[in-house]
């Protein structure tokens, strides 16, 4: 009984690793395109959406203007019964990025990114946008995810006006499965489990 309890923790504490997600985050386009294995790019030009996306809520509009000529925006009035701009996906994807625009009417506080599966909150980025001018910001994700909330940080007022245009989502290159730091020690103690059960 003795030997049971601490094989049987050395056992969880080796698939508490191995369960460990990942989500890394990119500000450089070429970077975050080369971490893809395949990828589908919106640039809304034909004021349309393609590639099983979807987008609705928090006052997003596909509107012509801007130097990115169409793009969505998000209207911040009123900020309070706005919600995110939510980007659902057909299917599940594992990677997202997209040029955004703080610029419009003033940087206000910025913009924060949250991603979902089935409805669950799986990993987010409270300050994913905070500078004035169109950059990008994307990131992969180990979980996958079915929707990527776009959401106004706290403090956002009335006036606030947001673009996002070139839309990238897909599914990000597999990494190598690394050996769970676990694992030894898992093998370890069920190596003297059975030398115990021997004697």
């Amino acid at each position: 009984m003795n030997v049971i309890v601490p094989a049987v923790a050395i056992f969880l504490a080796g698939t508490q690793v191995a369960g460990a997600a990942t989500v890394t985050d990119y500000s450089d386009r070429s970077a975050f395109l080369a971490a893809l294995d395949t990828s589908f790019i919106e640039d809304l030009n034909d004021f349309s959406l393609g590639g099983g996306l979807g987008a609705s809520g928090g006052n997003g509009a596909l509107v012509g203007t801007g130097p990115f000529l169409n793009n969505y925006q998000i209207d911040a009035s009123p900020t309070s019964a706005s919600g995110p701009l939510k980007f659902t996906f057909a299917i599940p994807v594992t990677a997202f990025g997209a040029d955004f625009d703080l610029s419009p009417s003033g940087l206000g506080s910025g913009l924060q990114i949250e991603l979902f599966s089935a409805g669950t909150r799986i990993g987010g980025f409270p300050d994913a946008i905070t500078e004035l001018g169109w950059r990008f910001f994307g990131f992969t994700s180990s979980d996958s995810f079915d929707a990527v909330h776009v959401r106004l940080r706290d403090g956002a007022t009335s006036t606030e006006r947001h673009r996002i245009d070139n839309i990238i989502f897909g599914q990000a290159t597999a990494p190598a499965v690394p050996l769970p730091a676990g694992l030894p020690l898992l093998l370890a103690g069920l190596g003297a489990f059975v030398a115990l059960r021997r004697r």
